[in-house]
């Protein structure tokens, strides 16, 4: 079962799946605190 943000995300090509797979991943951590910034967000700049 894919998840919102895979579904957003199905058709974008990055050229490598491990970067559309953080890019998913960096989009459900924004969507959790719309509010943040993106280091806050993402509670560490690795993560960011």
């Amino acid at each position: 079962m894919t998840n919102w943000a895979e579904k957003e995300f199905q058709h974008l090509d990055l050229g490598d799946e491990r970067i559309k797979q953080r890019a998913v991943k960096l989009l459900e951590t924004l969507a959790k605190s719309p509010k943040s910034s993106i280091p806050q967000a993402c509670q560490g700049w690795a993560e960011t």
